[in-house]
């Protein structure tokens, strides 16, 4: 679409959502939300009487349809049911953006990439110290010149990956990793290296932009000046008193110097690799909200037993809390009835494949 279409969608947007606003602060009865306070259902059943969150996501989508590459970049929480009341929207994004009804480009696209990525998602590097430990001594037990090529299921912001692509360069050939994740904004973001945490733990990532003009319609990512807003952002960090944020966590680790790395957007149910891989991560995924019936776990195990090369490793991680893990036990038995070797480590599983199941 033109540049004109984009500012003319964005000011009916601003214009329908400042006047309802306005109807709401008048009409509504207290408490307003701010960050921290504790949503009830009454609060929710308020803000839905004059600020209803399926239409307010709607509109923001029209906005984004005309911002990003194309629609298909549209994150995946905007587009089911995914938020009870407009405040569970405005929980997600970084503060200096939330709490709000009205958008420019550039808040617009913050808060599709704060959307994508949301901080729970726990994408960090080290969270799994037991898999390069295990992934090294696997290694060590495999003939020395042998390629290892991996493929990282669920790899959000991509920290983790280039964690696996560090360990590969010590390996005697280089390898690849392939980075798979369901929102294409992770992908860009995990192929550029722009932590998502650059946004949200600033108090103020927008402070200075001053007069960079907005990202116009369709504009390819690729193309934005995007060097200058991660400088802006970093330069803004730098500002805050150290211990204030757990910025540094989220860098990312050195680019590796030998093995290939690179970053798709697909579901693991539906990817397809050309050849048999030597080693599966899926950290954070199985018995995960998305992954967790036995029909899904029946369409993984077909995924695996196709892609996983013989004597190849599947890894599953996760930090999901008792109720959640409790649905990874269905998917363990169905592996070990396969007839997979399954070691327990940490806050990790291991699952080692022999000829015998998928020569």
């Amino acid at each position: 679409m033109a540049r004109n279409s984009f500012y003319t969608t964005l000011e009916r947007v601003n214009r329908k959502w400042s006047e309802r606003y306005v109807t709401f602060r008048t009409h509504a009865v207290p408490p307003w939300w701010a960050p921290g306070l504790i949503l009830t259902d009454e609060i929710r059943s308020n803000y839905e009487r004059y600020l209803p969150v399926s239409e307010f996501i709607h509109d923001f989508t029209k906005i984004l349809s005309e911002l990003l590459p194309s629609p298909g970049w549209i994150p995946q929480a905007l587009r089911g049911s995914n938020f009870r009341s407009l405040p569970d929207l405005w929980e997600s994004l970084p503060e200096p953006i939330s709490g709000k009804v009205t958008w420019t480009g550039e808040a617009a696209w913050l808060a599709a990439f704060a959307i994508a990525s949301p901080e729970r998602n726990g994408t960090r590097a080290g969270r799994y110290p037991e898999q390069l430990e295990y992934i090294s001594g696997w290694q060590r037990k495999r003939r020395a010149l042998d390629l290892v090529v991996t493929i990282d299921y669920g790899c959000g912001t991509g920290q983790g990956t280039y964690e696996i692509a560090n360990l590969l360069d010590k390996f005697p050939n280089p390898g690849t990793v392939i980075g798979v994740t369901r929102e294409p904004i992770e992908a860009w973001m995990a192929a550029n290296r722009w932590p998502p945490r650059l946004i949200s733990a600033s108090a103020n990532p927008l402070r200075g932009f001053g007069t960079v003009p907005p990202v116009l319609s369709k504009t390819p990512l690729e193309k934005v000046d995007l060097d200058r807003i991660r400088k802006l952002l970093e330069r803004n960090l730098a500002k805050e008193a150290p211990g204030d944020r757990e910025y540094p966590a989220d860098r990312f680790p050195e680019k590796p110097e030998k093995t290939q790395i690179g970053f798709v957007a697909g579901d693991m149910r539906e990817f397809q690799v050309a050849q048999p891989v030597e080693i599966i991560l899926c950290n954070g995924l199985i018995g995960g909200p998305n992954l967790f019936s036995d029909q899904d776990y029946l369409r993984l195990w077909k995924v695996i037993e196709t892609q996983l090369a013989p004597g190849g490793l599947l890894i599953l991680g996760n930090h999901f809390h008792d109720g959640f893990k409790k649905r990874e036990h269905r998917f363990h038995e169905m592996g070990k009835n396969r007839g997979y070797k399954l070691e327990a480590i940490g806050q990790s599983y291991f699952y080692t494949a022999s000829s015998t199941i998928l020569g």
